[in-house]
């Protein structure tokens, strides 16, 4: 199942922090690439069943009242490293928090590529 990436699925308050963090990590010579913003609850259920995700609801799935999605969670890689790199998602965890956004780096159950907005 394909993945959403386009930025202008993100809820407007993250947009312009994920933008941020994009510009930084490429200052430290990243080529940090978005590799999924809105999911789709098709998607979500596929990354539960292959034990990718532990929820069954996530916050790359919010969607405004009309609809729109609007996630509030963004999963970053770099698109040379892919998933393997500590030391980049070291540095999108340091480049998230800086901004005010939880990275899933940090989490028990890591998801470092995952950066959402803090709260309910």
């Amino acid at each position: 199942m394909r993945t959403h990436d386009d930025v202008a699925e993100l809820h407007p308050d993250l947009r312009p922090l994920v933008l941020e963090i994009l510009t930084a990590l490429r200052e430290q010579g990243y080529r940090p690439r978005v590799f999924e913003t809105y999911r789709t609850a098709e998607r979500q259920a596929e990354l539960v069943a292959k034990g990718a995700s532990k929820r069954t609801r996530s916050k790359h799935q919010h969607e405004e009242p009309a609809g729109t999605p609007a996630a509030r969670a963004v999963d970053i890689i770099d698109a040379v490293l892919g998933w393997k790199s500590p030391v980049f998602f070291e540095a999108l965890a340091v480049a998230a928090e800086a901004r005010g956004l939880v990275a899933g780096h940090r989490w028990r159950w890591r998801d470092s590529a995952h950066v959402e907005m803090p709260g309910g």
